[in-house]
């Protein structure tokens, strides 16, 4: 066999570099799948393409051959011509798929083919030599025929898989779609009512009632979102069911533009994963829906983009999506799971996953929180996304700033009006309850929510300059007197918990007149006893040292605060520069048009062969035979049609040919293809059944294989009983 070295300089002409080196890979891997296949299925293939082959036999050389002639630039104009777009859909998704394998195809087409289908076209597309498979890390891998990348490299294949969506009927509705305003009110009437869910995490009824008197028909909205906010920890639980918010990871939301602040929520609403998944799932939803063009995706097309991104089929996308490893992959089987706990203590399976369910949960998800909307209809009635608004612009930060307002009336009563950052909001309703959400959110400050506000830190001071900055008018001044005697009522009873120094009078260093001691005292409770602002042990020790405290030992107390991780921001490309990349290379609406042909011009090809095989003299079997590689567009031109070709293909075994005939049936079941087997009968002499294998099973003296006859129940029979067993050869594709 060659060497890849050797290989490189044979192809080196045309291809160079990285590139040419991995096209002699694969050019290695192909010459190594032939070599190593079974004589009679090479020798059949070989008289197929080759017709007579001299003796004696040199497999190497015949490969040579073989090579040679599906370089000439007729064949490949012919093997061309006589793809049909489905034909294309199976290469081009075996091109892009990384380390494509037939549970991958199986997957990736799930919304529009049957595993049975792809199964025939990835065989029958085997046959013609446009696919192969080879093993690599024990994997079986299935990839383009490396000699025939010159036709492949003429079509757009990405644009063959994901095709733009044509309306027929315009949606003039704008439909619902997630705000900052909606997820700024939402937690502020979970920090108001924390005591919200039952035990499963459904809203209680006493919940939903407020729910419709506050937020409307938005039920099933806001528990996608509570679980969202969840599994992202900005929502938390206090260990005795009631529920708060995590104002640590409500700032890193705010941190992030507004499209892929709501990306991070979807993605959370499919499940509890770990960060790095979260980030991964929230990056190829904002990818996926950037990468939209004007006229839309249908959610097909859509999933489809979305696969191939989560596959890292492109140099600038995401890592594939949980396929690093044995861990990614139990979060993976939780997403499928009703109970994502249990499924990530007991999953773990070193199996190859699927991505499709993973990914219509998040479009879906997508759709029903207004990321996505639908612009119309196709003809056929299949749904017509786009992004929504604005989407591409809030997500790279470059949204122009809109107007929000808040307004304040004498009666403590305030309204925002669309506009004003997250950040802002959350600063906000954080010392107000929602009284009614709409476009204008109406909410109310009372005594309640400013109390709530001063357990989190702040002061009547703080509260003011907010409002101060955010409303054009003046504040009421009832309500800035409100505020001032509010903090004297929270300040009359204080309740602290932390650090506390008793100081004797050998350590004179820690006293209020050191300005590095007096900068860290929240409070003095009494002379030489003062409460410390330290957020750990660590930070105590260290600081107390600096001062000149000499040995401190063991500190007690409150436990040191952990740092509130943030969120990755998403790193988003765009496809507008890639027309012209891809100008030369030929579109899903240009089929017809350049090398494929029509299905008409298909269709009267074969035809022209069937007919000068009938007037070819030819026995029943090899008739058949040849009519059926017709049918499978394994034979290219008439000069083909050999009846030579056809004695190294096993047709049929008699009574006696025990291993001949677990052949066939073996042959049938890898190929899906229909057998005929004759048993034999007290009553009638003998029994025909006709069907496909399903799978074979040993016994101690036998072979008992099960066949799925159509509109039987299935059968098994005995494989030394049978008296012949027959290769039926029917069926093609268009």
């Amino acid at each position: 066999m060659h060497t890849v070295d050797k290989l490189n300089g044979e192809f080196g002409d045309k291809f160079s570099g990285k590139a040419n080196a991995e096209r002699a890979v694969r050019i290695a891997q192909w010459r190594e799948t032939l070599s190593t296949m079974g004589d009679e299925r090479f020798f059949e293939i070989m008289h197929m393409y080759l017709g007579e082959i001299r003796t004696p036999f040199n497999k190497q050389n015949l490969i040579e051959r073989l090579s040679a002639f599906l370089k000439k630039s007729e064949t490949q104009r012919k093997i061309a011509s006589l793809l049909s777009e489905g034909d294309l859909e199976i290469v081009a998704a075996a091109s892009l798929i990384d380390g494509a394998t037939t549970a991958k195809l199986y997957d990736f087409f799930q919304h529009s083919l049957s595993p049975s289908k792809v199964y025939e076209r990835v065989v029958n597309l085997e046959e013609r030599l446009i696919l192969y498979r080879c093993k690599v890390k024990q994997k079986e891998l299935i990839r383009p025929n490396p000699h025939l990348d010159g036709i492949f490299e003429k079509f757009d294949l990405k644009k063959i898989l994901v095709k733009n969506a044509t309306v027929a009927n315009e949606n003039r509705k704008r439909g619902f779609f997630l705000t900052d305003e909606l997820l700024a009110s939402f937690s502020a009437f979970v920090q108001e009512n924390g005591d919200l869910c039952k035990a499963d995490g459904k809203f209680k009824k006493r919940a939903k009632t407020e729910i419709e008197r506050r937020f409307g028909n938005l039920e099933e909205t806001l528990q996608t979102l509570k679980d969202a906010l969840e599994n992202l920890s900005a929502i938390k639980g206090d260990g005795g069911g009631k529920l708060f918010i995590d104002s640590g990871k409500m700032r890193a939301l705010a941190r992030l533009p507004k499209s892929a602040r709501l990306c991070y929520v979807c993605a959370a609403s499919c499940g509890r994963f770990s960060r790095n998944q979260t980030a991964r799932r929230a990056q190829i939803l904002a990818q996926a829906i950037a990468s939209i063009p004007p006229s839309g995706y249908t959610m097909k097309s859509l999933l489809r983009s979305a696969y191939l991104a989560s596959q890292g089929c492109d140099d600038r996308s995401t890592p594939p999506l949980g396929a690093s490893g044995r861990f990614a992959r139990i979060m993976q089987k939780a997403l499928e799971a009703e109970n994502p706990e249990e499924a990530r203590k007991a999953g773990g399976e070193e199996t190859e996953e699927s991505l499709s369910p993973v990914l219509y949960r998040l479009f879906s998800s997508a759709a029903e929180l207004g990321l996505l909307r639908i612009r119309g209809i196709e003809a056929d009635g299949a749904d017509v996304f786009v992004a929504r608004d604005g989407f591409l612009e809030s997500l790279s930060g470059n949204e122009r700033a809109a107007r929000g307002l808040l307004s304040i009336d004498a009666g403590n009563s305030a309204t925002v009006l669309p506009g004003i950052p997250f950040g802002t909001l959350t600063e906000l309703f954080g010392f107000m309850e929602i009284r009614k959400f709409d476009t204008a959110v109406s909410l109310e400050i009372t005594k309640k929510s400013v109390m709530r506000a001063f357990d989190c830190g702040l002061d009547s001071k703080k509260i003011v300059g907010i409002l101060e900055e955010n409303c054009p008018h003046p504040i009421p001044q009832s309500l800035l007197a409100s505020i001032e005697d509010w903090q004297k009522d929270y300040s009359s009873i204080s309740l602290y918990k932390g650090y506390v120094i008793s100081v004797s009078g050998e350590n004179a260093a820690l006293s209020e007149r050191n300005p590095k001691f007096s900068a860290k005292v929240l409070k003095v409770l009494a002379p030489s006893v003062f409460l410390m602002d330290f957020s750990g042990d660590s930070e105590a020790k260290k600081f107390l040292d600096k001062c000149g405290a000499g040995f401190v030992g063991k500190i007690g107390g409150k436990a040191e605060i952990q740092e509130t991780a943030g969120f990755s921001p998403l790193n988003i490309y765009t496809t507008e520069h890639e027309s012209s990349e891809n100008e030369s290379k030929i579109s899903d609406t240009e089929y017809g048009q350049n090398l494929i042909s029509g299905e008409e011009e298909r269709s009267r090809h074969f035809e022209h062969l069937r007919q000068k095989l009938r007037e070819m003299d030819l026995t029943k079997e090899e008739y058949e035979c040849l009519l059926f590689r017709i049918n499978k567009k394994i034979i290219l031109d008439e000069s083909q049609l050999k009846k030579e070709s056809v004695k190294f293909a096993k047709v049929e075994a008699g009574a006696m040919d025990f291993s001949g005939k677990v052949h066939i049936i073996s042959q049938a079941l890898g190929e899906r293809r229909a057998v005929e087997v004759t048993l034999p009968s007290p009553a009638s002499g003998e029994t025909v059944l006709t069907g496909i294998p399903l799978s074979t099973r040993k016994t101690d003296d036998d072979v008992l294989a099960a066949l799925k006859i159509d509109g039987q129940p299935m059968r098994e029979f005995s494989v030394a009983q049978a008296t012949k067993v027959r290769r039926v050869y029917s069926g093609g594709f268009s």
